[in-house]
């Protein structure tokens, strides 16, 4: 495969994820995983992941038809694309995940730098009350 193809093929699968990641952002934010809630965010961040990766891949998949076998005029087959899907949707999960979980960490960070500085805040107030009285 030579490096134009290659960059082609990436490139695209790249493209289609930076497309959909605010839709993750947004799931994320709506179904956030929590130690009590874990296995109800679990439960319903699985199915939207397999969704959303297939529907990716089959667009991906369309992508790929245009570029190599449209131009050797072999026809568009649902049968080919659902194969395709079925071969690869796995790494867009993978991919909703890493997306999804680094929402989480950045998210939880924010929180926590959050009640530092309100920490700080009221140790400040605390030692001026002290030093007043």
């Amino acid at each position: 495969m030579s490096l134009i193809d290659s960059a082609y093929l990436q490139f695209t699968w790249s493209y289609l994820w930076a497309l959909a990641t605010p839709l993750v952002l947004w799931a994320a934010t709506k179904i956030p995983i929590e130690r009590s809630n874990w296995l109800r965010a679990l439960l319903l961040h699985v199915p939207i992941s397999l969704g959303l990766s297939m529907i990716l891949t089959a667009i991906g998949h369309v992508f790929v038809w245009l570029y190599w076998s449209r131009p050797m005029g072999k026809p568009f087959s649902f049968e080919r694309m659902g194969r395709f899907v079925v071969a690869n949707f796995s790494e867009g999960i993978g991919i909703y995940m890493l997306i999804a979980l680094t929402s989480y960490a950045l998210s939880y960070y924010r929180r926590y730098r959050e009640s530092q500085l309100r920490t700080f805040q009221l140790e400040a107030q605390l030692s001026q009350a002290q030093l007043q009285a």
